[in-house]
Protein backbone atom coordinates (compact mmCIF):
# COMPACT_ATOMS: atom_id res chain seq x y z
CA UNK A 1 0.00 0.00 0.00
CA UNK A 2 1.51 3.34 -0.95
CA UNK A 3 1.02 6.53 0.96
CA UNK A 4 1.25 10.09 -0.21
CA UNK A 5 4.27 11.97 1.06
CA UNK A 6 3.78 14.04 4.21
CA UNK A 7 2.71 17.65 3.73
CA UNK A 8 5.46 20.16 3.03
CA UNK A 9 6.85 21.91 6.07
CA UNK A 10 5.31 25.29 6.81
CA UNK A 11 7.44 28.42 6.84
CA UNK A 12 6.94 28.51 10.62
CA UNK A 13 8.35 24.99 11.01
CA UNK A 14 11.30 25.69 8.73
CA UNK A 15 12.04 28.86 10.73
CA UNK A 16 11.81 26.96 14.04
CA UNK A 17 14.19 24.25 12.86
CA UNK A 18 16.64 26.87 11.52
CA UNK A 19 16.60 28.65 14.90
CA UNK A 20 17.23 25.38 16.69
CA UNK A 21 20.14 24.59 14.38
CA UNK A 22 21.59 28.08 14.93
CA UNK A 23 21.45 27.49 18.69
CA UNK A 24 23.52 24.34 18.19
CA UNK A 25 20.80 22.30 19.89
CA UNK A 26 21.37 24.06 23.19
CA UNK A 27 18.96 23.74 26.08
CA UNK A 28 17.88 27.36 25.54
CA UNK A 29 17.34 26.62 21.83
CA UNK A 30 15.14 23.62 22.64
CA UNK A 31 13.25 25.70 25.22
CA UNK A 32 12.50 28.37 22.57
CA UNK A 33 11.57 25.68 20.06
CA UNK A 34 8.99 24.10 22.38
CA UNK A 35 7.68 27.44 23.67
CA UNK A 36 7.09 28.76 20.16
CA UNK A 37 5.65 25.42 19.00
CA UNK A 38 3.21 25.35 21.90
CA UNK A 39 2.21 29.00 21.36
CA UNK A 40 1.50 28.31 17.66
CA UNK A 41 -0.48 25.17 18.51
CA UNK A 42 -2.50 27.02 21.18
CA UNK A 43 -3.29 29.74 18.63
CA UNK A 44 -4.46 27.14 16.12
CA UNK A 45 -6.62 25.45 18.77
CA UNK A 46 -8.26 28.81 19.63
CA UNK A 47 -8.94 29.42 15.93
CA UNK A 48 -10.60 26.02 15.42
CA UNK A 49 -12.74 25.21 18.49
CA UNK A 50 -15.02 22.88 16.50
CA UNK A 51 -12.01 20.82 15.41
CA UNK A 52 -10.77 20.62 19.00
CA UNK A 53 -14.23 19.53 20.24
CA UNK A 54 -14.58 16.82 17.60
CA UNK A 55 -10.99 15.70 18.27
CA UNK A 56 -11.83 15.50 21.98
CA UNK A 57 -14.76 13.21 21.14
CA UNK A 58 -12.44 10.81 19.31
CA UNK A 59 -9.96 10.93 22.18
CA UNK A 60 -12.83 10.23 24.59
CA UNK A 61 -13.87 7.21 22.52
CA UNK A 62 -10.25 6.04 22.53
CA UNK A 63 -10.14 6.35 26.32
CA UNK A 64 -13.37 4.37 26.79
CA UNK A 65 -12.31 1.59 24.38
CA UNK A 66 -8.85 1.37 25.91
CA UNK A 67 -10.24 1.27 29.46
CA UNK A 68 -12.64 -1.51 28.45
CA UNK A 69 -9.78 -3.49 26.90
CA UNK A 70 -7.66 -2.99 30.01
CA UNK A 71 -10.55 -4.11 32.23
CA UNK A 72 -11.02 -7.25 30.12
CA UNK A 73 -7.29 -7.98 30.27
CA UNK A 74 -7.28 -7.40 34.05
CA UNK A 75 -10.10 -9.88 34.41
CA UNK A 76 -8.01 -12.46 32.52
CA UNK A 77 -4.67 -11.59 34.14
CA UNK A 78 -4.94 -9.23 37.15
CA UNK A 79 -1.24 -9.52 38.01
CA UNK A 80 -0.05 -7.28 35.13
CA UNK A 81 -3.07 -4.98 34.85
CA UNK A 82 -1.67 -2.14 36.98
CA UNK A 83 1.48 -1.70 34.94
CA UNK A 84 -0.42 -2.02 31.68
CA UNK A 85 -2.79 0.74 32.79
CA UNK A 86 0.06 3.06 33.79
CA UNK A 87 1.98 2.50 30.56
CA UNK A 88 -1.12 2.92 28.41
CA UNK A 89 -2.18 6.09 30.27
CA UNK A 90 1.23 7.62 29.50
CA UNK A 91 0.90 6.51 25.86
CA UNK A 92 -2.62 7.96 25.65
CA UNK A 93 -1.37 11.29 27.01
CA UNK A 94 1.32 11.35 24.31
CA UNK A 95 -1.16 10.52 21.54
CA UNK A 96 -3.57 13.21 22.79
CA UNK A 97 -0.76 15.77 22.94
CA UNK A 98 0.41 14.88 19.43
CA UNK A 99 -3.07 15.16 17.96
CA UNK A 100 -4.00 18.37 19.78
CA UNK A 101 -0.66 20.02 19.02
CA UNK A 102 -1.22 19.32 15.32
CA UNK A 103 -4.78 20.64 15.03
CA UNK A 104 -3.47 23.10 12.44
CA UNK A 105 -2.96 20.15 10.07
CA UNK A 106 -6.71 19.44 9.99
CA UNK A 107 -7.02 21.04 6.60
CA UNK A 108 -7.72 19.65 3.19
CA UNK A 109 -4.96 18.81 0.78
CA UNK A 110 -5.77 22.10 -0.91
CA UNK A 111 -4.87 23.93 2.32
CA UNK A 112 -8.45 24.86 3.26
CA UNK A 113 -9.16 24.32 6.97
CA UNK A 114 -11.70 21.65 7.91
CA UNK A 115 -14.38 22.33 10.49
CA UNK A 116 -14.00 19.07 12.38
CA UNK A 117 -11.71 16.15 13.05
CA UNK A 118 -12.83 13.78 10.30
CA UNK A 119 -13.51 10.04 10.45
CA UNK A 120 -10.21 8.99 8.77
CA UNK A 121 -8.24 11.05 11.31
CA UNK A 122 -10.29 9.54 14.13
CA UNK A 123 -9.71 5.98 12.93
CA UNK A 124 -5.96 6.61 12.68
CA UNK A 125 -6.00 8.11 16.19
CA UNK A 126 -7.80 5.04 17.52
CA UNK A 127 -5.29 2.75 15.82
CA UNK A 128 -2.35 4.72 17.18
CA UNK A 129 -3.77 4.89 20.69
CA UNK A 130 -4.80 1.25 20.95
CA UNK A 131 -1.68 -0.29 19.41
CA UNK A 132 0.29 -0.64 22.67
CA UNK A 133 -2.55 -2.56 24.30
CA UNK A 134 -1.79 -5.41 21.93
CA UNK A 135 1.93 -5.64 22.71
CA UNK A 136 1.53 -7.57 25.97
CA UNK A 137 -1.11 -10.04 24.80
CA UNK A 138 0.72 -10.64 21.52
CA UNK A 139 4.01 -11.37 23.28
CA UNK A 140 2.39 -13.94 25.56
CA UNK A 141 -0.34 -15.03 23.15
CA UNK A 142 0.61 -18.70 23.18
CA UNK A 143 0.18 -19.03 26.94
CA UNK A 144 -2.79 -16.66 27.27
CA UNK A 145 -6.30 -17.95 28.01
CA UNK A 146 -8.35 -18.74 24.90
CA UNK A 147 -10.72 -15.80 25.41
CA UNK A 148 -7.85 -13.34 25.51
CA UNK A 149 -6.20 -14.90 22.45
CA UNK A 150 -9.37 -14.74 20.37
CA UNK A 151 -10.22 -11.26 21.59
CA UNK A 152 -6.72 -9.98 20.83
CA UNK A 153 -6.68 -11.47 17.34
CA UNK A 154 -10.19 -10.13 16.65
CA UNK A 155 -9.33 -6.61 17.81
CA UNK A 156 -6.08 -6.69 15.88
CA UNK A 157 -8.11 -7.59 12.77
CA UNK A 158 -10.40 -4.65 13.52
CA UNK A 159 -7.35 -2.34 13.67
CA UNK A 160 -6.16 -3.62 10.29
CA UNK A 161 -9.62 -3.11 8.81
CA UNK A 162 -9.71 0.41 10.24
CA UNK A 163 -6.52 1.13 8.29
CA UNK A 164 -8.24 0.09 5.08
CA UNK A 165 -11.40 1.95 6.06
CA UNK A 166 -9.75 5.28 6.81
CA UNK A 167 -8.05 5.41 3.41
CA UNK A 168 -11.23 4.45 1.61
CA UNK A 169 -13.27 7.00 3.59
CA UNK A 170 -10.77 9.79 2.93
CA UNK A 171 -10.87 9.17 -0.83
CA UNK A 172 -14.60 8.46 -1.12
CA UNK A 173 -15.83 11.45 0.91
CA UNK A 174 -13.05 13.92 0.10
CA UNK A 175 -11.94 13.78 3.72
CA UNK A 176 -8.19 13.64 3.21
CA UNK A 177 -6.25 16.06 5.41
CA UNK A 178 -2.65 16.99 5.99
CA UNK A 179 -3.00 15.52 9.49
CA UNK A 180 -4.11 12.22 7.98
CA UNK A 181 -1.03 12.24 5.75
CA UNK A 182 1.14 12.30 8.88
CA UNK A 183 -1.06 10.40 11.36
CA UNK A 184 -1.93 7.35 9.21
CA UNK A 185 1.69 6.33 8.46
CA UNK A 186 2.60 6.93 12.12
CA UNK A 187 -0.25 4.65 13.25
CA UNK A 188 0.78 2.05 10.65
CA UNK A 189 4.35 2.13 11.91
CA UNK A 190 3.33 1.70 15.55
Amino acid sequence: MSHRPPPPLSEFTVELVAELQESGGSVAGWRRFFARSWAKSAEQMREAPSVVRSCARWLGALTVIGAALLAAAAWQNPRDAGWAAVIWAAWLAGVAAYVLLHVGLVRGLDGAPRQRFLVPNGLSTLRLGLAPLFAGPLVGLGSAPAGLRYGTVGLLAALVLSDLMDGWWARRFDAATDMGRTLDPLADLV
